[in-house]
């Protein structure tokens, strides 16, 4: 028998449930085995009653009775950035990838709804669409096509229904899959890591209560799957030199509970040493991460999703544009967007573009789109419910606005 707890009005009770009870908790379908096998929800409780109830006083008796007011900052018009709404739309705007392309300024544009990959010119018209079937949510390129990644399910599961795929640039060519059965891959990376002469892959499964992080040896025709890690919350990865010792190391992003940076030091033919960087607290909701050398440590952002961090003034010191999923839809301006523009000393000054508000960014992508040696930004949008802002979606939808292009003006 399985044990649950009940929290009513902050007194537990205890509750015994039949087996069956702890089954129902189980995904039905595919996702079965994974869960049973990984045993998320054992048969027998892993701690008794007792502990338990001390586990959760210890908490209760300490929590304070509301949360501290959030810092506010100050957030004026961006004298760098203007907003370049596109003719381009798609309803319900469903963004999941974007991209500018730095030596073409070609953009991609992943979306969920339709399950499309499309290619737009640096004018932002129309080139190509790729379907996919289901959510595209990365993509690499190849010199003779691109490798993307489907979630399979944009809800979530533990299923194995996502894959990683190959767009030919061939158009007579047919997309195939490269690796199939995957759970919720979110993100890849592409290198030589066994330093045999071809491209291997790294893929993140972000899974739900499953998931890994594994490389996936190129052997010519197949892949071989070698895992680094067993568990929910992959979510990105960077392939670098890490320890100098001449061998691409892979550095990695963990969500989902147990979150935490870590570095798989690559000791050469397919082998590594998994070493931890920073750990965080679960409730963080870790969900990017890059490396530069940045002089702050904390800067102040409700609900921060992505950023890039980047000399976008050309003044010899990095800036840091951020988006937001979870803004206070209660400030105005909405901080779904803020450059964080470097003015010396550990300090920043925080601005947005007017147009922040109309659409809900999830992901950022930065490159020169006009060639004329500033970086420009990309954010895409997902028309996502808010809980008792039905107005921002409706607003959203009938936008239909999937991206803008934040055109620098430095140069």
């Amino acid at each position: 028998m399985a044990q649950r707890c009940v929290a009513t009005n902050g007194r537990l009770s205890w509750h015994l449930h039949q087996r069956s009870n702890q089954k129902s908790l189980i995904e039905e379908g595919a996702a079965s085995e994974h869960i049973i096998s990984h045993n998320v929800y054992p048969e027998r409780p892993t701690i008794d009653a007792r502990s338990w109830k001390m586990i959760v006083s210890y908490y209760v008796e300490r929590a304070p009775q509301r949360l501290p007011p959030l810092q506010k900052i100050a957030v004026a018009p961006s004298s760098i950035f203007t907003a370049v709404r596109p003719q381009f739309t798609l309803r319900p705007p469903s963004s999941t990838f974007a991209h500018i392309n730095d030596e073409t300024g070609d953009v991609t544009l992943g979306d969920a709804v339709s399950g499309t990959v499309y290619s737009l010119s640096p004018q932002l018209g129309e080139v190509r669409r790729d379907s996919t079937g289901e959510t595209p949510v990365w993509v690499t390129w190849q010199s003779d096509g691109r490798m993307v990644a489907i979630m399979g399910s944009f809800s979530p599961t533990d299923a194995p229904s996502g894959r990683v795929v190959f767009i030919p640039l061939d158009r007579s060519k047919p997309l195939r899959t490269i690796i199939g059965a995957l759970q919720r891959p979110i993100h890849h990376s592409v290198a030589d890591l066994d330093s045999d002469g071809d491209m291997d892959l790294v893929v993140c499964e972000f899974g739900k209560w499953t998931g890994g992080l594994s490389m996936w040896r190129n052997n010519g025709a197949t892949y071989d799957r070698i895992e680094l890690r067993s568990g929910p919350g992959a979510t990105r990865t960077e392939i670098r030199d890490w320890n100098n010792d001449g061998r691409p190391d892979i550095l990695a992003l963990f969500a989902q509970g147990n979150e935490e940076l870590v570095v798989f030091l690559n000791m050469g033919t397919g082998t590594f040493e998994e070493q931890n960087i920073l750990r965080f607290p679960p409730s963080w909701g870790s969900s990017f991460f890059t490396v530069d050398d940045v002089d702050s440590e904390f800067l102040p952002m409700h609900g921060a999703y992505g950023a890039i961090s980047c000399d976008f003034d050309l003044d010899g010191d990095i800036d840091i544009a951020a988006i937001s999923f979870f803004p206070d839809y209660s400030e105005v301006p909405v901080r779904g967007f803020m450059l964080f523009e470097n003015t010396g000393n550990r300090t920043y000054r925080a601005n947005t573009f007017p147009e922040v508000g109309s659409g809900r960014w999830i992901v950022m992508d930065s490159g020169d789109i006009d060639r004329n040696g500033d970086r420009d930004l990309i954010l895409g949008s997902l028309a996502f419910e808010v809980p008792g802002k039905d107005n921002f979606v409706q607003g959203w939808v009938k936008n239909a606005m999937p991206f803008v292009i934040l055109e620098n003006r430095t140069k």
